[in-house]
């Protein structure tokens, strides 16, 4: 009845209690003494005022008596109310509903404000919403990323299982969106369902995760079954939030390979509308971590920041670490892992018609300085007639020398190489065919060129240039800002002008850079003049092809035209070209987001093979793979937690070892909020909530063991208004009371005094007598 229960009915037998005061009333009510009186006229009007005022008081104690009883008695019966608050008006009061409670569970919930993150209020919301729900209701329970082991999919009318379901739950690392745990709630009961159906969408409001869609109206055109339900939005977040993340890590070796460094790289993103000054912090190891290099930063509003550390690491091995910021009100996207590959070869190919050990072969002197010292190169060579047969899979760099009979296909070859992301460093001098050179390689209108219209070689070749044995040739205008040649830069650049050269093979250039490199993906070639001589001819030219770069030299490293091969510079020019056009950059093995699985391949005839992940826990788990449609795959599924993950596998094929990075998702770092009015495009019929409406209601273990008490209690609004009706009955009682203070007190005992002990008469008396 008017939506209350009661957990204890038997109490409200104390009701009649209350009637105990009227009892006592009409037993104890005074009676009048008629006492005979000559003047009666002035007596009886004061006798009918104080009267009236004395019956007035009398009532009103009464009342308050009566009601301390039945208040007493109510709050023992502890009654709980089922009002129409969450219903909205949609449903009658304490008409049983079908609910769907959809918990966005993404990690930017974590964020935290007030002392407590949006997600604790979710989840303290939802359990306060099932509490609310009238008796009959049946409610399901979904979460929008993680928490599968807590979601309740199938609806029940178990309220108490719901809400330690939602009690439950914790925020997890993965970004997801919305609307498909929408879609999961639209269809949850059929539409011929008779009772009414609501939806409580319990998130932050975050911008990004409602606009799954490319648009708002995209997005609300696949929750059009929602206009017909009763929705409400319980905003869970900060109207303000201000939150710094680590984006993307990369790293570049900065050394030749005599003394290899990685150089590291971070980006540094504010999603807030302050600029900030923060500490950026690069650590390596796994477990317990070691403090590399620091690097304070200064992050735009609404902006990104390139930090570069000037501290680089070892290039021994592969190398797993971590850059992080100081923990901010988000945390979990302040710190993003990274795996780096270790120092490898890059195999390089050596093009020559001679034999690249002997000293006939322009390429000799190439050839010996890769294997100086401790190089990472792994050299072959091929004849010119043998490239056109060959697949280039594993090679980075090719070296190419003279090329008489140079095919088409070997072109091809060449072009397919470059164009698909190698690197190519071609020499050219006496007995180059340059007619050939130009046909095959070289920018011309009849020049063979691949689907792309791209080819090899930054110009034509031009005809031979040669000077007297007096005025040899120095290198002049050297772009030391080049990778190449950048280790020279300051006193090492005397040593180039050292250089001496009696001939060079002239190009043609139309339109050469002598800035910084451009982009390489764009489709025709660009040029880049690294070097002249000192005649103003082209010394080194780069180009840059597809997605990789070619470097043509205009005289041979033979010894004969050139002194370059015999100076102190030629092993470091050489071993920096190869190394630049190998782009052996080391960059993480793999990048996942939370919640992707990691997937390994195997050979079909390898069966069923076991891998094993260690997860940043420690944990070790297992998947195996299974063979289908010819495929061999296993996937590992619970990458919930950021960090490195060890994987490993009974049979190794190459990419079966290895370790991997796992991070959050940035796009659910931003904590862009939406509107009240795009919340209204998205679903008109929505009701915007905040957790504090559902502030007032709580859980009764014994409501949930027989089903009732569902609804606001209200015991500590009757014993409020019970010590009220008790302090206000005493107060009317001494301020009622015909004497008041002291005095009344010791009247009443001299009164008491009087009649107890009888006095002697004086003589005065008996005289009168």
């Amino acid at each position: 009845m008017f939506g209350l229960s009661f957990l204890a009915p038997l109490f409200l037998l104390g009701l009649a209690t209350a009637a105990i005061p009227v009892v006592i009333h009409l037993i104890h009510r005074r009676r009048s003494r008629q006492i005979p009186y000559s003047t009666l006229m002035f007596l009886r009007l004061a006798h009918q005022r104080t009267a009236r005022r004395r019956r007035l008081r009398e009532l009103v104690m009464l009342l308050l008596r009566c009601a301390i009883l039945a208040l007493l008695a109510l709050a023992f019966a502890d009654p709980h109310y089922a009002g129409a608050m969450l219903r909205g008006g949609r449903a009658g009061v304490g008409e049983s509903v079908c609910a769907a409670i959809v918990v966005d569970d993404s990690f930017s919930m974590g964020y935290r404000h007030g002392g407590a993150t949006s997600f604790d209020r979710a989840r303290d919301a939802a359990a306060a919403i099932i509490q609310g729900l009238p008796r009959g209701s049946e409610a399901a329970l979904l979460f929008t990323c993680a928490n599968a082991e807590w979601e309740i999919v199938e609806p029940t009318p178990n309220l108490l299982q719901l809400k330690r379901s939602a009690q439950s739950a914790a925020v997890s690392a993965e970004a997801g969106p919305l609307v498909p745990a929408l879609m999961r709630a639209d269809a949850l009961w059929p539409a011929e369902n008779p009772r009414p159906r609501e939806v409580y969408v319990l998130t932050d409001l975050q911008r990004s995760a409602w606009q799954s869609a490319d648009s708002f109206a995209e997005a609300a055109s696949a929750l059009p079954a929602l206009s017909a339900m009763n929705v409400a939005v319980v905003d869970c977040g900060a109207e303000r939030a201000e939150n710094t993340a680590v984006g993307d890590v990369a790293a570049k070796r900065t050394a030749g390979a005599a003394t290899p460094s990685l150089a590291i790289t971070a980006r540094v993103h504010n999603f807030g509308r302050e600029a900030r000054e923060l500490a950026l912090a690069l650590r390596t190891g796994a477990g317990d971590t070691q403090l590399r290099a620091t690097e304070q930063v200064s992050v735009p509003e609404a902006g990104v920041a390139q930090v570069a550390f000037k501290k680089g690491l070892d290039d021994a091995g592969p190398i797993s670490g971590q850059v992080c910021l100081p923990a901010d009100a988000l945390s979990v996207d302040d710190t993003h892992y990274f795996v780096l590959r270790g120092q490898s070869q890059p195999r390089v190919l050596l093009v020559s018609e001679e034999n690249v050990q002997s000293l006939a072969s322009d390429l000799f002197y190439v050839h010996a300085a890769l294997a100086l010292g401790s190089a990472p190169f792994d050299t072959f060579a091929v004849s010119p007639d043998e490239l056109a047969g060959m697949r280039l899979d594993d090679v980075r760099v090719i070296i190419a020398g003279r090329m008489p009979g140079l095919s088409p296909n070997g072109a091809g070859v060449l072009r397919e190489f470059v164009s698909g992301g190698g690197g190519l460093l071609l020499l050219v001098g006496p007995g180059v065919p340059l007619s050939e050179y130009n046909e095959l390689l070289a920018p011309s209108a009849g020049a063979a060129s691949d689907s792309s219209g791209q080819t090899i070689l930054p110009a034509r070749l031009a005809d031979v240039v040669e000077t007297a044995e007096d005025q040899r040739l120095t290198w002049e205008h050297i772009d030391l800002t080049h990778p190449v040649f950048e280790v020279f830069a300051g006193i090492c650049a005397k040593e180039l002008g050292f250089v001496r050269t009696k001939g060079y093979v002239a190009v043609e250039i139309a339109d050469a850079d002598t800035g910084p490199p451009r982009a390489v993906a764009a489709p025709q070639s660009r040029v880049r003049i690294l070097a002249r001589y000192s005649d103003g001819g082209a010394a080194i030219v780069e180009s840059a092809v597809g997605a990789g770069r070619a470097i043509l030299f205009t005289t041979p490293c033979d010894g004969m035209w050139s002194n370059l091969p015999l100076r102190a510079s030629f092993v470091p020019i050489v071993h920096r070209a190869v190394a630049y056009l190998a782009e052996e950059d080391a960059v993480p093995i793999e990048q996942h987001f939370v919640g992707q699985p990691i997937e390994r391949s195997f050979p079909p005839d390898a069966g069923a093979v076991s891998v094993h992940v260690v997860g940043p826990d420690g944990k070790d788990h297992v998947a195996v793979s299974e063979v289908k449609d010819g495929q061999n795959r296993a996937a590992f599924r619970e990458t919930h937690v950021p960090g490195v993950y060890a994987v490993s596998a009974d049979v190794s094929p190459n990419d079966a070892s290895s370790r991997i990075a796992v991070n959050v998702d940035l796009a659910e770092s931003d904590l862009a909020r939406l509107s009240a009015q795009q919340l209204e495009r998205l679903v008109p019929n929505a009701r915007l909530r905040t957790p504090a409406e559902f502030a007032g209601y709580t859980y009764s273990k014994a409501a949930g063991r027989n089903g009732k008490g569902n609804g606001m209690r209200l015991w500590a609004v009757l014993i409020i208004i019970l010590v009220a009706a008790s302090l206000s009955e005493s107060l009317l009682a001494s301020l009622f009371s015909p004497r008041q203070g002291i005095e009344a007190v010791r009247a009443r005992s001299f009164d008491f005094a009087k009649r107890r002990v009888p006095t002697a008469p004086s003589p005065g008396d008996a005289d009168h007598a």
